[in-house]
């Protein structure tokens, strides 16, 4: 079962992959004010898409203990209080748009892409809302044990954003405004079908929602897991929001441009480690519910899904930073590689991320774990404390690092922060929900770093005692990293 849900997991990541990398190429190629405007747009959509993740941070372990404890009435009730739930989420989401849609002045955005950026976040209203209502039948998949279709609605989703851009091209022409204004009518008219479609088929194996069910202690019990999951969702997205929204204003058109790409490499990055845990919770809470928190399945789990995603993302950030400016010059092409003092930015503001990245993706399965395991109100203050501590140090950083080393200030602050929440503090709450030691909780890390560290050994060496062109660099990172951490990958895939 596992094994089967990291694998359609992976698959759907390869196809999202690739479908956004060419999703950003083709807004970077239009202009850096189309594609900084797309950056802002989907940040505010971010903030509002955070109280879906809060809502399916709850929904999947409060549904799955419901389900898997054979209480049909107790589940039913839970369900169709998730539906109320998440209408008031889905309001609050819209009124976060309607706020920066009123704000729009304030940001650097070119005069002529004014009214696009308005319609995008106007439609973007309606998907979103329309998204987040639906989200309790949507992830009635991973409960109910259907991953595959889940990740299939994941993937539909992407392509369907995908197939709106291409289509407001082909109508819209050489006309960069135009182009915005059709994507954002078109856009909302395919995500939203898609959220209806993904909502049906969720539901269909429970059964629709009973809304003479709703409970009031139901919704109380399920708020208050939302208020903790809520702490979790803002302790990352209050980082990746802020900064851009900061480096729009501070650093204008090119901040966002850099910033953006930046953070978007890193997230199709963090994706692989996001493979191994979606659905992670779901397990989780299978385990717990028959042996409960700290039985030997659950830990067992643990110990093998750590492993994995330190191996993952050791393996790939390592590949990244090696060969950061090949990559964004081959992602990117024309529009970025003439210019190198603009992919210096870039390639930088990425490599002082990676650090952050790196330490929010190994405690993945931590988190999912204490969600499965009804234990979110553990760590999310400490989290949050973290993720609040951001704005002041970013704007201390851009006032006090010197000349043009301040460009790089929410990079710098997000690696520290984020080092010090989810590989300090994160690991401490871990150990006594587990009961044992803090290096405990580490010592599934050691031989994935035993085996990067090989590989990107023998990467370097390589090249050393090579000549060869960027192509067949790219080719020696790959063949010497995954060599040596591709068959050990696969083992401790196979023994989930």
């Amino acid at each position: 079962m596992e094994r089967l849900r990291v694998l359609s997991n992976y698959l759907r990541m390869a196809v999202t992959v690739v479908l956004s990398l060419w999703l950003v190429r083709i807004f970077v190629h239009l202009s850096p004010g189309v594609y900084a405007v797309v950056v802002l747009v989907a940040t505010s959509s971010g903030l509002a898409g955070m109280l879906k993740e809060m809502v399916r941070g709850t929904m999947i372990p409060e549904l799955g203990l419901a389900y898997h404890g054979k209480d049909r009435e107790g589940f039913a009730t839970v369900y169709s209080s998730a539906f109320v739930l998440s209408a008031i989420a889905g309001l609050f989401g819209v009124i976060v748009l309607a706020l920066v849609y009123w704000s729009l002045n304030s940001f650097s955005i070119a005069p002529e892409l004014a009214g696009g950026a308005g319609a995008l976040l106007l439609t973007r209203m309606v998907s979103t809302f329309v998204s987040i209502l639906l989200a309790p039948a949507q992830n009635l998949l991973p409960v109910t044990g259907r991953n595959g279709l889940h990740n299939t609605y994941q993937a539909i989703e992407r392509a369907a954003e995908l197939a709106a851009v291409l289509l407001a091209i082909l109508i819209a022409g050489s006309s960069h405004a135009e182009v915005l204004v059709q994507f954002a009518w078109i856009s909302m008219v395919t995500l939203s079908a898609v959220s209806v479609a993904w909502a049906i088929h969720g539901g269909l194996a429970p059964g629709f929602p009973r809304f003479g069910l709703v409970k009031a202690g139901a919704l109380r019990g399920i708020a208050k897991t939302i208020g903790w999951n809520g702490f979790v969702v803002a302790s990352f997205n209050l980082f990746m929001r802020f900064d851009v929204f900061f480096m729009n204003i501070y650093f204008g058109i090119a901040g966002t441009f850099a910033f953006g790409l930046a953070s978007q490499l890193l997230s199709y990055s963090r994706q692989l480690t996001m493979g191994l845990v979606q659905g992670f919770d779901a397990s989780v809470a299978r385990l717990v519910s028959k042996g409960g928190a700290t039985s030997r399945d659950a830990r067992l789990a643990l110990a093998k899904m750590d492993g994995l995603q330190a191996l993952t993302i050791f393996a790939s950030s390592a590949f990244l930073v090696l060969n950061a400016p090949a990559i964004f010059r081959f992602w990117l092409g024309s529009a970025v590689a003439a210019d190198e003092a603009v992919l210096q930015q870039i390639v930088t503001t990425f490599q002082l991320m990676v650090p952050g990245i790196v330490a929010r993706s190994l405690s993945e399965g931590w988190m999912k774990y204490l969600s499965g395991a009804g234990a979110v109100r553990r760590y999310a203050p400490y989290l949050l404390i973290g993720a609040l501590l951001n704005p002041p140090l970013v704007l201390l950083l851009a006032y006090a690092l010197p000349g043009p080393a301040a460009f790089y200030c929410a990079a710098i602050a997000f690696s520290a922060l984020m080092m010090l929440s989810q590989l300090v503090v994160l690991p401490v709450v871990l150990a006594r929900a587990l009961g044992e030691g803090v290096l405990q909780v580490f010592r599934p890390f050691a031989m994935p770093l035993v085996v990067v560290a090989t590989g990107v050994a023998a990467n370097l060496a390589a090249w050393q005692l090579t000549d060869f062109n960027v192509h067949a660099d790219l080719a020696m990172s790959a063949l010497a990293i995954g060599l040596a951490s591709g068959p050990v990958f696969l083992r401790k895939l196979l023994r989930l």
